[in-house]
């Protein structure tokens, strides 16, 4: 079923459309979402119809802008033919670390709705152009948006532009690693508890790698505590936070973890998992 149609300087339909699918790439230093808007073409005359040169789409989510999108270059103009014909338009959006966050907040782990505008102009044969506007919508259901943000390769920076440990600079911490993307996946899917959950379970691997103990006494003498003493008091109060998340009982069932809590948990872990390459923190 179409979206939208797009009518000709006459007054007949040009052509019928619809936002078929939405794909994501990751740039240098930005990220592109690219909208795949599909025209079914009617039947014109090839020499007298109109053509069209231009299409921008205005996008929207939550209610708010999220920017202009632009088609790639060599797909305008579509020029008129004396047969209907199906024709691909990919309108690229350019988001930086910032927008993305914010529609992911408006996200909030589940599907996601893009409101589109679209701005389209037609020209006959002598080039008299005619502007046109409609209206589409598409929603990325949550598995084809999660799928989006891996092809922008969103989860390979977290939040505070941390990079993810590298099990292979750090094998001791593979199973750490490991842990951290699933509850990168879990805050993705609005699993909020559990992905602070896996973070209790990652402290737990980092004590297991670094034959950690729970000595209360460590919190005695601070003036006196190294660097490595201190990074083990930082990830011993991560553990206490976490814990809620990972064993909940009839009170700590009333704990409302959100997408802040998530968010904040998992960066803070990502940061000790790379303080710990630091030279004297273990």
């Amino acid at each position: 079923m179409a979206d939208f149609q797009i009518n000709a300087n006459s007054g007949r339909q040009w052509a019928s459309g619809n936002v078929k699918q939405v794909q994501g790439q990751r740039g240098l230093g930005f990220y592109r979402l690219i909208f795949i808007v599909m025209l079914n073409l009617e039947t014109s005359d090839s020499v007298m119809g109109d053509r069209l040169t231009s299409m921008v789409a205005e996008v929207n989510a939550g209610g708010r802008a999220v920017g202009r999108a632009n088609p790639t270059p060599s797909q305008l103009p579509i020029m008129p033919a004396n047969y209907a014909q199906e024709r691909q338009v990919n309108l690229e959006l350019e988001l930086d670390r910032a927008r993305l966050e914010a529609i992911e907040n408006v996200r909030n782990g589940a599907d996601l709705t893009f409101n589109i505008t679209l701005y389209s102009t037609l020209a006959d044969q002598t080039g008299q152009p005619r502007q046109t506007t409609a209206q589409a919508a598409y929603t990325a259901n949550q598995s084809t948006w999660i799928a989006v943000l891996a092809q922008m390769e969103y989860q390979k920076v977290m939040l505070l532009e941390l990079p993810v440990p590298d099990a292979q600079q750090s094998p001791e911490l593979a199973a750490a690693a490991a842990t951290l993307a699933q509850a990168q996946q879990a805050m993705s899917r609005g699993d909020y508890r559990q992905a602070v959950g896996l973070c209790r379970d990652i402290m737990d691997q980092v004590n297991q790698a670094l034959s950690d103990d729970d000595n209360l006494e460590e919190f005695a003498n601070l003036r006196q505590k190294s660097k490595a003493d201190r990074v083990r008091l930082l990830r011993r109060a991560l553990r206490v936070f976490t814990h809620p998340a990972h064993h909940p009982n009839d009170a700590e069932k009333q704990f409302d973890w959100n997408r802040i809590d998530a968010a904040s948990t998992i960066s803070i872990v990502a940061a000790l998992l790379n303080e710990l390459r630091a030279p004297g923190a273990r």
